[in-house]
C-alpha cells in the first residue's frame, strides 16, 4: 500500500474516532475518568494529531494549499462535533473547544509544513543533495 493511501486511511480513521468520542454521553466520559480539564486536553491532543495527519495527507496528494485545506477540514470537523453535542445527554457545545481544536490543528499543520521537505525539491530537510 502506498504511503499516501496509508495517510488517507489514518486521517479518515482519526476523524471518525474524534466524531465518535464527541458523541459519547457525558456519563460515559465521566466513567472513563475524564474530568473537565482532561476533556480540554483530549481536544488538544486529538486535533493536534488530526491537523498533522490532515496536512501530510493533503500534501501527499499535492494539494495547492495543504495548510488552508487542513484549517478548513479541522474547523468543519470541530463545528460538526460541537453542534452534534447539543443533542448528546450530558454534553454541551462550547466555542472554547472549537477554538482549541482549530488552534491545535492549525499549529500542528504549520509545524508539519515547516519540518517537511518540499514535494518537488530534493534539497531541503532530509531530501537529496542540495545545490
Amino acid at each position: 500500500m502506498e504511503r499516501r493511501s496509508i495517510l488517507l486511511l489514518l486521517t479518515i480513521a482519526g476523524y471518525i474516532c474524534a466524531i465518535a468520542m464527541s458523541l459519547l454521553p457525558g456519563s460515559v466520559v465521566h466513567a472513563m475518568g475524564l474530568s473537565p480539564p482532561w476533556v480540554a486536553y483530549s481536544h488538544f491532543i486529538e486535533f493536534t494529531i488530526l491537523g498533522g495527519l490532515t496536512y501530510l495527507t493533503f500534501r501527499s496528494y499535492r494539494s495547492n494549499a495543504p495548510v488552508v485545506n487542513t484549517i478548513l477540514l479541522v474547523l468543519s470537523a470541530s463545528l460538526i462535533t460541537e453542534t452534534a453535542q447539543l443533542w448528546v445527554p450530558g454534553r454541551t457545545a462550547d466555542l472554547m473547544d472549537v477554538s482549541v481544536n482549530l488552534l491545535s490543528g492549525t499549529g500542528s499543520a504549520l509545524i508539519a509544513g515547516m519540518l517537511s521537505r518540499p514535494v518537488d525539491s530534493p534539497g531541503s530537510l532530509g531530501g537529496g543533495e542540495s545545490a
